[in-house]
């Protein structure tokens, strides 16, 4: 019998609200004040949470069609639909090819970029992260980069019309931070991905080797998370925000390093997850009252 929540699990709920959430505030942040009273502005909207909340969950659904066979050798995972025979590969298929598809149709109503920006991610996502690099590659987390990207440019062509400069460096750094973030996760479940032979760096090379590239990536995603106020990009209240944020990050990246453990990495996986979020929040209010 069909649980109708299996197939909402099968979408990573939590995965795809980050990336909705990641969609909204770069919108926000592009409009610079809050137009959605328009009635274009509201059909904009509508559309394009549609295109992100389906392209991403059926995404999702295919990665762990794609993906089950090694999600049944690790604990993290084990359980998930697939591995656990509450859904089928067939129907999980099936279910994400669907949402994809309708994904693809929604983005044809916008036209522009969307489209173009839409196949961007799924190219990433699917293609070259999930197919070709994660099973063969130790950079393979590089390959999803501008499928977390994907949804900002997005966003801020729905808010403010076009992808302007700020827009562009907004999903630069969001790429910066998707690998900082899948390396970080992989620090705390490194035993999970040796024993299913995914050449995750922590998996290769060591957890407390791996905080070194973590702990470089940290400070390049800093850096360039403060230059956007250097560009004229945001104003003072971004600045400020930032500056406490990325502060933080390199505080627990460094602190992996010096005190290596598994709390370390803990702590370091769980605070990389919102950085993006806080930063794109700031960003959408600095806009806004800047506006």
């Amino acid at each position: 019998m069909v649980n109708p929540t299996d197939y909402w699990r099968l979408t990573k709920p939590r995965v795809t609200l980050a990336i909705f959430l990641l969609f909204f505030l770069a919108l926000l942040a592009g409009s610079g004040d809050y137009w959605l009273s328009k009635t274009e502005g509201f059909w904009k909207l509508t559309i394009g949470s549609l295109i992100v909340l389906t392209s991403v969950s059926g995404s999702n659904a295919l990665n762990n069609r794609m993906d089950f066979d090694i999600d049944s050798m690790m604990g993290r995972t084990r359980d998930r639909e697939i591995p656990s025979g509450r859904i089928s590969v067939e129907a999980a298929q099936y279910f994400g090819l669907s949402l994809v598809i309708l994904s693809m149709i929604l983005a044809l109503f916008l036209g522009n970029y969307f489209p173009l920006l839409l196949l961007l991610g799924l190219v990433s996502y699917l293609l070259i992260y999930t197919l070709a690099l994660k099973r063969t590659s130790v950079l393979n987390v590089l390959g999803a980069a501008p499928a977390v990207a994907s949804p900002v440019w997005i966003g801020w062509i729905v808010g403010k019309g076009y992808l302007d400069s700020a827009g562009f460096l907004t999903g630069v750094l969001v790429m910066i931070w998707g690998p900082l973030h899948l390396w970080s996760l992989a620090t705390v479940f490194s035993e999970d991905y040796r024993s299913a032979s995914i050449p995750m760096l922590p998996a290769i090379i060591g957890s407390r080797r791996s905080c070194w590239y973590i702990f470089a990536l940290a400070m390049t995603l800093s850096a360039f998370s403060l230059s956007l106020f250097f560009l004229g990009c945001y104003g003072l209240i971004y600045f400020i925000a930032v500056a406490l944020a990325s502060s933080l990050l390199v505080a627990f990246s460094v602190m992996a390093i010096a005190r290596p453990s598994g709390r370390q990495n803990w702590i370091m996986y769980k605070f990389s997850a919102p950085y993006m979020v806080i930063v794109l929040l700031f960003a959408a209010i600095d806009r806004i009252l800047l506006a």
